[in-house]
């Protein structure tokens, strides 16, 4: 299975209150060999496992196995009987390539390392759900081209089905600088210019 371009958000795993079974996995749960779940230019975020027991909400970005490309994994909660905590990911396997993945400093190629006091991957607006990049964000031009989705469908119609994806999550050209931008969103000036909302 391979996500592609995409926002992973507003997922909800949640047990009932006194039911012992396991909450894993709000944004992604697989028990999937890696090579079958790929995303690749993705954000995962806001999404929430919530469970009534101490022990069992785990994973509130991503539970089991997968492989990330050029991704985020941000800003997702695990709910154990009232503990809150950040849940970026608990899994039996997980590969990343030029991802960022909050708190933590995956092992693989050219990973973001978020485990820095006061490390700010500068979005636009966290709090307010804008997870495009701002100027001097670290993950602006710090994904791999070669790891972007070939464009299947050919989104720009010149007949090359097997070039990377031409456009972002917003439609603006997916490369504008050095090289891809890390996460769905590609760093584009309009967002300082009222662009969006």
């Amino acid at each position: 299975m391979q996500i592609n371009n995409s926002v992973i958000t507003g997922n909800l795993c949640e047990t009932n209150y006194g039911e012992t079974e396991s909450c894993w996995g709000g944004g992604i749960f697989t028990y999937s060999h890696p090579s079958e779940l790929t995303c690749q230019n993705c954000l995962i975020t806001n999404n929430h496992v919530v469970s009534s027991s101490e022990f069992n909400s785990r994973g509130g970005g991503v539970y089991g196995a997968a492989v990330l490309f050029n991704s985020i994994v941000w800003g997702n909660i695990a709910d154990n009987d009232g503990v809150i905590t950040s849940s970026e990911h608990i899994g039996s396997s997980l590969s990343a390539s030029h991802t960022l993945i909050k708190d933590q400093f995956p092992a693989g190629t050219n990973n973001i390392d978020a485990t820095a006091p006061g490390f700010d991957p500068m979005f636009v607006d966290a709090v307010g759900n804008n997870f495009r990049l701002a100027v001097g964000s670290p993950l602006i031009d710090a994904g791999d081209f070669m790891s972007l989705p070939a464009d299947v469908h050919d989104l720009d119609n010149d007949g090359d089905v097997s070039e990377g994806v031409p456009f972002d999550l917003d439609g603006f050209t997916r490369v504008l600088g050095a090289d891809v931008d890390i996460g769905a969103y590609e760093h584009h000036d309009l967002i300082f210019s009222g662009g969006f909302d």
